[in-house]
């Protein structure tokens, strides 16, 4: 009884973890995106330029204004 109660323990952490993990990675992707980024700070001129193409429609907001360095 004890095995199958540290087996059932031990798949609901893997579960609880993979859901935090992918939970992050959504997160992440989520923030990164321009659409995010307009609703906070005072850019609509700015997206607007970049929906309608050019320079910057290959690019999300952190391509630019978030560290690259990882040391």
């Amino acid at each position: 009884m004890a095995v199958k109660r540290r087996y059932g323990l031990w798949v609901v952490s893997v579960a609880v973890a993979l859901f935090i993990i992918s939970l992050s990675v959504g997160l992440f992707a989520y923030t990164d995106a321009p659409s995010f980024c307009v609703r906070c700070h005072v850019m609509e001129e700015q997206f607007m330029s970049l929906m309608k193409g050019g320079l910057h429609s290959t690019l999300s907001c952190g391509d630019c204004h978030l560290p690259k360095d990882s040391k």
